[in-house]
């Protein structure tokens, strides 16, 4: 496996994102599951949630129209058209936690279906940092995830922050991590997982794809609010393209789209 940084020069500024509730493209087609979600905190009670119901609650709406049924949430189009320098559509949900930073360790991990994303698409664990749970805009996203380009399959990691700009990112930082082919040979559910270490305030990401082995690709992030906000997302490039180039500008700008425009509404 190979890692890359990117420098922000190659975002030509701050993102400006105009999102339009509801809006879908004809053609676009995705879907990615999330098998269990589980929150293990240090002091209090831990919270799974292994889909097996029919209603998404307390998970909250953000884009899209995902679903639950047979053991999974489905993270699926037809999404909501947002922007990310290039038009993508979406779907993503959101559970708020209050307090939790500052609390003691946790460790927060998405399970994925073995499904790699197809070429222009990707998905993600976006931890939010909020000034309080239902906060529209974030403080700042912490965005985990894995996307491709039809060839190549890249794990991602995006930091920008939104206190001085609304819906407007102001990019942090960006890495991209190559994942070597020979690594997929043995694919088995995706795993990524935020682990929050109380005495330094910061989130270390990793991820697991062969259902053994958890690695460990970027440096540790700090963490400063004590509210936070995890979302579960997936997106696809509009109109699908023949060649979507992941290690460019467009991945980039998708790793700092987060979840700007409609805000949660009832998973009921």
């Amino acid at each position: 496996m190979r890692a890359w940084t990117f420098a922000l020069l190659t975002m030509g500024g701050g993102l400006s994102i105009a999102s339009t509730a509801g809006a879908t493209h004809v053609g676009v087609s995705y879907s990615y599951s999330v098998d269990r979600f589980v929150l293990d905190r240090a002091v209090s009670s831990d919270f799974t949630d292994e889909f097996n119901g029919t209603d998404l609650s307390p998970w909250l709406i953000i884009f899209g129209n995902p679903s639950e049924s047979g053991g999974f949430a489905h993270l699926a189009s037809p999404g909501t058209d947002d922007d990310f320098g290039y038009p993508v559509e979406r779907t993503s949900i959101v559970l708020a936690e209050e307090g939790l930073v500052g609390s003691g360790d946790f460790t927060a991990s998405s399970e994925w279906a073995s499904v790699l994303p197809e070429a222009g698409q990707l998905f993600w664990m976006n931890i939010q940092e909020v000034s309080a749970p239902d906060d529209v805009f974030p403080l700042r996203n912490h965005s985990f995830g894995i996307g491709s380009d039809g060839v190549n399959y890249a794990v991602f990691l995006g930091v920008s922050d939104d206190a001085d700009s609304g819906p407007g990112a102001d990019p942090v930082s960006q890495e991209i991590f190559l994942i070597d082919a020979g690594d997929l040979d043995t694919l088995s559910n995706i795993v990524l997982r935020a682990t929050f270490d109380d005495s330094t305030d910061e989130l270390t990401f990793s991820f697991r794809i062969d259902g053994t082995n958890f690695v460990t690709p970027f440096d540790a992030v700090s963490v400063t609010s004590e509210n936070v906000q995890f979302v579960l997302d997936a997106a696809s490039a509009v109109p699908e393209p023949s060649s979507f180039f992941l290690f460019g500008t467009a991945a980039i700008a998708v790793a700092f789209g987060q979840t700007r425009g409609p805000r949660a509404r009832s998973s009921a």
